[in-house]
């Protein structure tokens, strides 16, 4: 039994037409021969010492817990969690831009 494409040929797609699709992203990707793996980033570390990070990051954890509660569609939560990352680090440091 053969696969049914996802994508269409001579359809043009947007960033965003990826994420209102109602296939798992997985499936997605695969239609580009790629792979998805879910795990944590481990950046680089600052030397500069910073007095209110551990309840910084108490927050963030409790916050996106929250969310992924509260979320059923992977597009919802893709959303909501960098909306809700960029609102909770603009209501610590402010506007920035790099």
């Amino acid at each position: 039994m053969s696969k049914i494409p996802i994508l269409q040929p001579n359809h043009s797609y947007t960033f965003r037409s990826y994420f209102e699709m109602s296939f798992e992203p997985e499936d997605i990707l695969a239609e580009f021969g790629y792979s998805l793996k879910r795990s944590s980033l481990n950046l680089q570390k600052s030397t500069i010492e910073l007095d209110r990070l551990a309840n910084l990051k108490s927050r963030m954890e409790e916050s996106f817990a929250l969310e992924l509660i509260a979320i059923d569609a992977w597009t919802d939560s893709q959303e909501a969690n960098l909306q809700g990352a960029v609102m909770f680090l603009q209501g610590i440091f402010g506007n920035f831009v790099y």
